[in-house]
């Protein structure tokens, strides 16, 4: 099978690889998960939108575990981000035959690195059926009481008390 190429001149062949691609965000969703040991400032600063954010500790079997009993039409992923995107890019440029949805999902550019990424990915297996979802996402059955170790509240949260 030759290597097919979205600048490819074939209109129906770009046609079809943008539809796949449509199709792929329709049934490919993501959770990211801070992997480190020591917790960060900056993620504290980046990512609660108030003051009154908190953090869920677990570790990666604990999240493997609560996870267990999903449904099936569906495959979750857990896999540390790799850091370096220009790895994949140069791959390519030198005419790599081959091109891995993995590439796009588990990859950043390597200024990145400091966000120490576990992504959780969701694989729908029917690309033409859209798994269901909201504004705020996919619902994903857990086992909360073997998900979490700690609920840390964030640094800048009010105290009471």
């Amino acid at each position: 099978m030759p290597f097919v190429s979205p600048d490819s001149p074939d209109k129906g062949l770009r046609k079809a690889l943008k539809e796949h691609g449509r199709s792929v965000a329709r049934t490919t969703f993501v959770s990211s998960w801070y992997l480190s040991e020591v917790e960060s400032a900056a993620l504290w600063r980046l990512f609660p939108k108030s003051d009154e954010g908190i953090a869920i500790k677990s570790t990666v079997d604990k999240l493997m575990k609560s996870l267990a009993e999903g449904p099936e039409e569906y495959s979750v992923w857990i896999t540390p981000v790799t850091y370096g995107h220009e790895r994949t890019r140069e791959r390519k440029a030198k005419g790599a035959k081959s091109y891995s949805s993995d590439d796009v999902v588990f990859t950043k550019r390597a200024c990145f690195e400091h966000e120490k990424e576990l992504r959780l990915v969701i694989y729908g297996h029917d690309l033409a059926k859209p798994i269901p979802r909201s504004w705020r996402g996919v619902k994903v059955p857990v086992n909360i009481n073997s998900l979490i170790s700690e609920v840390v509240v964030g640094p800048e949260a009010p105290h009471t008390g």
